[in-house]
């Protein structure tokens, strides 16, 4: 048996994993275009020995019947301790079955969720309601002698029977357009070496209209700091100034190059110079 902590809603908890990977099986087209289906994973702050709370959020384009959840931990600097759907939209529709197996051996941690799984089936689904919606929390403690940065990887494959990151939509998978991850930076993870991607102001592991805009409110208006100044510097050029929401516009909308490393997949500044993640730029 793994070892889990889960909540399950309804009689039938039998109707485990095996369900959610049988869906995994049949054919399915992965799509090709815009929104699509993702688990959403904040970027959290703490310091070493703190309890945190990591809450996976969904967006998808269709009401779902259920998903399954799969991704790798930093076992010997994070302790799983339980995974609920306290005040999620899971919880506000009465989900059936809601399970989470901790793998701490391996660091894995699986979650499935079926809304409708038992009779009488009314067609229940979690709503698309056009913008993310919070599905549930997993609560963790951060070891004593952790530092860095420590990563929530999602990941397919993983467990026995072997599961993947999907949602499952008329009785079809729906594979996850991408594997994201959450990241709870600790102290002395933000100077030389501190993890971000360039362009990505917000930290929404996206590049989009809301970045530019994000900037310029920083820059001019007093808006929000990122959490890493470096995100800011969208042309690498060591200044945050009027030049970088102008190359990200470029990028989106004029075929215009890439931002400089690192990339949405978040990593350290291959170019070091007077800029770091621990000290916040000074407004002009």
């Amino acid at each position: 048996m793994y070892p889990s902590a889960f909540t399950v809603r309804g009689r039938n908890a039998a109707l485990s994993f095996a369900v959610l990977a049988g869906l995994w099986a049949g054919s399915f087209t992965p799509p090709a275009h815009g929104a699509g289906y993702r688990f959403l994973l904040p970027t959290i702050d703490a310091k070493a020995g703190d309890s945190v709370r990591i809450t996976v959020r969904g967006e998808y384009e269709e009401s779902a019947q259920g998903f399954s959840f799969a991704a790798r931990f930093p076992a010997a600097d994070l302790t799983i301790e339980e995974v609920h759907a306290t005040d999620t939209i899971l919880e506000a529709i009465n989900t059936d079955f809601l399970e989470a197996k901790i793998l701490t051996a391996q660091g894995i941690l699986i979650v499935g969720a079926l809304v409708d799984a038992e009779p009488p089936f009314d067609g229940n689904l979690i709503p698309n309601i056009g913008m993310p919606l919070a599905l549930f929390h997993i609560d963790a403690k951060v070891s004593s002698g952790a530092s860095g940065n420590l990563r929530i990887r999602m990941e397919n494959g993983l467990g026995e029977p072997e599961i993947d990151n999907l949602y499952s939509v008329n009785n079809q998978a729906k594979p996850v357009t991408e594997l994201g991850e959450a990241v709870i930076r600790l102290p002395g993870a933000g100077g030389a070496g501190a993890m971000f991607s360039r362009g990505d102001f917000n930290f929404d592991n996206e590049i989009d209209i809301s970045d530019p805009i994000a900037i310029l409110q920083y820059v001019f208006f007093g808006g929000a700091s990122p959490r890493c100044i470096l995100s800011a510097d969208a042309n690498d050029d060591e200044k945050v100034d009027i030049s970088d929401p102008i190359f990200i516009l470029t990028y989106l909308f004029n075929d215009g190059r890439d931002p400089p490393p690192p990339s949405m997949e978040g990593g350290s500044d291959p170019t070091p110079g007077s800029l770091d993640c621990a000290h916040p730029l000074e407004r002009p």
